[in-house]
């Protein structure tokens, strides 16, 4: 797990940008998630869609060869 954790420290310190794309997908989505989870169920499908979209690139950076 550590291996994989350093993996990702060293693809995300040179693409900054996926860096900051990947938080910002997460954080929108959990944002969405934790203020609007009962008033309609788009809130709710965008909240995953954003964080799959997070978590997606999350594992790419995981799985990134050298």
């Amino acid at each position: 797990m550590i291996f994989r954790m350093r993996s990702v420290e060293k693809y995300f310190s040179k693409h900054v940008m996926a860096n900051s794309a990947a938080h910002l997908f997460l954080g929108v989505g959990l944002g969405l998630l934790a203020a609007r989870p009962l008033a309609a169920t788009h809130p709710v499908r965008w909240a995953l869609v954003f964080i799959a979209v997070g978590l997606g690139v999350h594992i790419m950076a995981m799985t990134e060869k050298k």
